[in-house]
């Protein structure tokens, strides 16, 4: 199988307004959100929760990188360039959760 083959991507306005997207488009499958969650490098609890929402907690995968700085890891976007508000710590993790 070709790589390109292997998963299928769903436009961002689809795959966010689609109000059957649970059944319809991502049937099964684990969704992952990248930068979605941080518009304007600004972290964004209420989007996480409508997403979750919308296809479920426990197929949500939230993929993102990191780059170090005043001694600790924040998210990170657009290839490690932008620095969110987002330190990665024990407490943002368990907020999150």
């Amino acid at each position: 199988m070709r790589p390109s083959q292997r998963s299928a991507r769903v436009p961002k306005s689809l795959a966010l307004s689609c109000p059957t997207c649970k059944t319809d488009v991502f049937p099964g499958r684990q969704v992952i959100v990248t930068s979605y969650l941080f518009p304007s490098a600004t972290f964004s609890l209420d989007r996480l929760r409508s997403l979750a929402a919308l296809v479920g907690k426990d197929r949500l995968v939230v993929d993102v990188s990191c780059r170090k700085r005043d001694g600790g890891w924040w998210v990170a976007m657009d290839k490690w360039t932008r620095i969110t508000d987002l330190e990665v710590t024990k407490g943002s993790f368990e907020a999150i959760l």
